[in-house]
């Protein structure tokens, strides 16, 4: 089977797009699933802001010294802003999507460990399916 970069261009996918976009306009977090080539990714659509805004905390609580957080909050602002603008100027789809509370499970279905809230964002376009839901893995195994 041929990677998504070795296929024919497609365009993207503007379902996706929508729901990326719900909450860059309310204040709505939807729960999704995606699929990566086979890389399960689930958590919870959130706004490019608060994406930035909960990674920045997360540097303020880490256990580096002070001058390395407040060099990599200055880092994360400068990155923020024209990316935010862009986005706002445009007026277009995301081609990113951003989700708080991520987790992944590869194809073995094993949900690889995650501590606190984990933040994840991903290419649109590198997207092969998704469903509406987050995924979490089952204390009991089902039997047929």
């Amino acid at each position: 089977m041929k990677s998504r970069a070795a296929r024919a261009p497609l365009e993207s996918d503007r379902l996706l797009q929508a729901l990326a976009l719900v909450p860059e306009k309310t204040s709505i977090e939807l729960g999704i699933t995606l699929n990566l080539d086979g890389l399960l990714v689930t958590g919870f659509v959130i706004s490019q802001e608060a994406y930035f805004e909960q990674l920045t905390q997360g540097i303020r609580e880490t256990k580096a010294d002070d001058e390395m957080k407040s060099l990599l909050e200055d880092f994360l602002t400068e990155l923020k802003e024209p990316i935010i603008k862009s986005t706002a100027e445009k007026a277009t789809f995301p081609r990113f999507i951003h989700l708080r509370d991520a987790k992944l499970y590869p194809s073995e279905g094993k949900g690889m460990p995650s501590l606190g809230s984990t933040l994840w964002r991903g290419d649109i376009d590198s997207v092969s399916g998704f469903c509406l839901g987050e995924m979490y893995s089952s204390p009991k195994q089902i039997t047929a």
